[in-house]
């Protein structure tokens, strides 16, 4: 296992972090349902 990190998993690992703080308060629950709710409509 290397020590460094790639970029790209770094970033992943911020984009789900700041996903998860979203879906704890809720609010984020809901815009993430629809914005996917969206999508499957398109």
């Amino acid at each position: 296992m290397n020590n460094t990190t790639p970029p790209k998993g770094c970033k992943y690992i911020a984009i789900m972090l700041v996903v998860f703080a979203l879906f704890c308060t809720g609010l984020g629950f809901y815009t993430l349902l629809r914005i996917l709710y969206g999508v499957v409509i398109r």
